[in-house]
């Protein structure tokens, strides 16, 4: 999903509502409908509070505070079955997500259950983080200047997202032999893709390779002692007509 820049220094009072107005434009694509308020959205508040781990009294509050900020400019009901209301329907700010904005992996960063505050940190990662190889180098100094958190909390959130494979880290040692800075790299993909019953089938077909070779040398072996014996068996018998043709020469039969 794409997120304006402007949410990391314009909503990080708050964690959750940082996290809320991530989740409502993670809703937008080349097919949301725009209208003359924005990008129109639908979402009921408990899914919100579901992907945000966060209650949804707290989406609530969260959902006026963004009003009161413009960034959601408008928001209704209809009357869904039974007399019953249905899903908010939002109309967002139509923010330029052509540029100044950076990219969060939303399937990932969802599915990892983050806590409001992991999430912001998260996503400060993925917008410092370089475009070749989703990499970063700031220090912990500069991250918790940035993030306005101590370097003891920013070491036990760096910590958390090592353990749930969202983030890695490098160390890296000067020539001296001192450690420096390290680099982190956020972590795209999900590592052990490669199935182990494709490499088991491989092996069986060349097990199999293997068995039919063993059976042609043991064939030919078998083949190589037939003839053999048959050649035995016709010079026995040529030596027993030889030995009868002398003995009836000397007319012992």
């Amino acid at each position: 999903m794409r997120i304006p820049n402007s949410f990391i220094t314009d909503l990080r009072s708050n964690y959750t509502d940082f996290a809320v107005a991530c989740k409502l434009y993670s809703l937008v694509s080349s097919h949301t409908k725009r209208s003359s308020n924005g990008y129109e959205v639908c979402i009921k508040q408990e899914t919100i509070a579901a992907s945000c781990k966060c209650s949804v009294s707290s989406v609530k509050r969260s959902v006026c505070r963004l009003e009161e900020m413009g960034i959601i400019t408008h928001k209704y009901r209809l009357d869904g079955s039974e007399g019953r209301l249905g899903a908010y329907h939002y109309a967002l700010k139509p923010y330029d997500l052509s540029k100044n904005y950076f990219y969060i992996n939303n399937r990932k960063a969802y599915s990892a259950g983050l806590s409001p505050k992991l999430f912001y940190v998260y996503a400060v990662f993925c917008k410092l983080m370089c475009n070749d190889i989703a990499r970063f180098y700031q220090s912990l100094n500069d991250l918790s200047a940035l993030i306005r958190l101590s370097r003891a909390e920013v070491s036990k959130v760096i910590a958390v997202l090592i353990d749930r494979s969202m983030v890695r880290k490098q160390l890296k040692r000067t020539r001296a032999g001192d450690y420096t800075d390290n680099t982190y790299f956020i972590i795209t993909r999900k590592q052990g893709c490669i199935k182990k019953g494709v490499v088991k089938k491989q092996r069986s077909k060349s097990q199999d390779f293997l068995l039919l070779g063993n059976l042609d040398s043991f064939l030919c072996q078998i083949a190589k002692i037939t003839i053999l014996a048959e050649f035995w068996v016709q010079q026995t018998q040529r030596h027993k007509n030889c030995v009868f043709a002398v003995l009836k020469m000397w007319k012992i039969f």
